[in-house]
């Protein structure tokens, strides 16, 4: 069967040797499919359909399943293309039910995908999702980052259109992280970028911890992890769906319940920050996102952290405790002297910075009511760097701006302004 059914827009023979056309032309039902095919290539898809429904019923007398598959795939090509989505559904899923059957599991992703984008033109996006995470995880045992690509690309659509933003980043950073690995820098930045954006029109925080949170529990699910946590403050109005830093990393709450809700955790953000070293009774700073009435107390923090740092001491120093942190070289340069920084969400000054580490002085009210009272040496954190810096180096890189180009904004007027020394 896999033969038959594997390419993502075609369902025709592909592997195995093709009869002679006129021996095929023999059989009524093969060439009314074959008549299809042809209708289809000339946008005709009224008589596509017609053609393919002769065909569907010749294979259904003939007992022929492939055929039956095949022709029910077409159908719902059909369907698709005259917008008809329900019965476009229902022929696929026969298709389906015919390929499972048969375990062709290369036809059964190919009905997938299909499926998954007639419910998502349908607005039936949760149904939609589930069966892309399946084709994700599918991917995912293959190791096929083409395939993963594609479909974390449909993801992050479908979260877009659900209004979940911050999810619909996750994925593109995911989509970025692949491109990364196989040294797609060009590609990587972009999609970075396109997460960035995303992230930050619907989310901000101060760094200014409302108080501290407990995993109640936590599950696998697809590919990320679903966490269960309850806060040690009231979430009055809470929203469903609303942004809410854990330990610093922006993520989307919902089923709230009093002072408990779930959180969806990405694999990409799995990886990048230390979500997921967290374990039932684990102790997470928490930060609801901003409001445009609110004070800004700390400083602008997007919850999209850089990367983890690792704790390389810690000392008292009067009533205050001195801590020093390493990070990679290629983020500590943003790292500058009485500038801002985000310790696991907690907005901090620094203190002093060198090529490799930078320190913090904390005051005992905020070892108290946050987690970093517990951290000690050799323990790793989520750090963000303050976004600004990120913006300054990007127009300096500008090769317009280098050029001296028309914008007024350049060297000069950074430096004139005390952007610069």
């Amino acid at each position: 069967m896999s033969n038959q059914i594997q390419p993502a827009g075609s369902i025709g023979p592909a592997a195995v040797e093709k009869p002679k056309e006129d021996e095929a032309l023999k059989d009524p039902a093969k060439a009314d499919y074959k008549a299809g095919r042809d209708f289809v290539d000339k946008g005709e898809y009224s008589q596509a359909g017609i053609a393919f429904h002769n065909a569907l019923k010749g294979f259904e007398e003939q007992g022929d399943e492939q055929g039956i598959a095949n022709a029910s795939d077409r159908l719902g090509d059909v369907c698709v293309a005259k917008e008809e989505y329900t019965m476009a559904l229902d022929h696929f899923k026969r298709a389906y039910a015919i390929c499972q059957k048969e375990k062709d599991i290369f036809s059964l992703v190919a009905l997938n995908k299909k499926i998954a984008g007639v419910h998502k033109r349908l607005g039936e996006l949760d149904t939609a999702l589930s069966i892309l995470f399946d084709i994700f995880d599918h991917y995912s045992q293959l190791r096929d980052a083409k395939g993963t690509v594609e479909i974390l690309e449909v993801i992050a659509e479908v979260y877009s259109e659900q209004g979940e933003n911050l999810k619909a980043a996750d994925a593109l950073r995911t989509i970025a992280s692949i491109h990364a690995n196989f040294k797609h820098t060009k590609q990587a930045r972009e999609y970075e970028e396109r997460a960035m954006l995303l992230e930050q029109v619907w989310c901000m925080f101060t760094g200014i911890i409302q108080g501290r949170g407990k995993v109640l529990r936590q599950q696998p699910a697809g590919g990320g992890m679903v966490f269960c946590l309850e806060t040690d403050f009231d979430l009055t109005d809470p929203e469903e769906g609303e942004s809410i830093a854990v330990n610093g990393v922006c993520l989307t709450a919902r089923n709230i319940e009093g002072n408990r809700f779930l959180v969806d955790v990405s694999p990409e953000t799995l990886s990048r920050t230390i979500l997921g070293g967290l374990q039932a009774g684990s102790l997470v700073n928490l930060e609801r996102a901003l409001r445009l009435s609110d004070r800004l107390g700390g400083h602008m923090v997007s919850g999209h952290v850089d990367a983890q740092g690792r704790v390389e001491d810690r000392a008292k120093a009067g009533d205050f405790t001195l801590f020093t942190f390493s990070l990679s070289k290629s983020l500590i340069k943003y790292v500058i002297e009485k500038g801002s920084v985000a310790i696991n969400g907690v907005s901090l000054t620094v203190n002093s910075c060198t090529a490799e580490f930078f320190t913090v002085s904390i005051i005992p009210h905020t070892l108290a009511v946050t987690t970093l009272g517990e951290l000690r040496q050799g323990d790793m954190v989520n750090i963000e760097v303050d976004i600004i810096g990120k913006y300054v180096e990007k127009l300096l890189a500008d090769k317009t701006v280098r050029a001296g180009s028309d914008s007024k904004i350049n060297s000069a007027f950074l430096a004139e302004h005390g952007f610069l020394k």
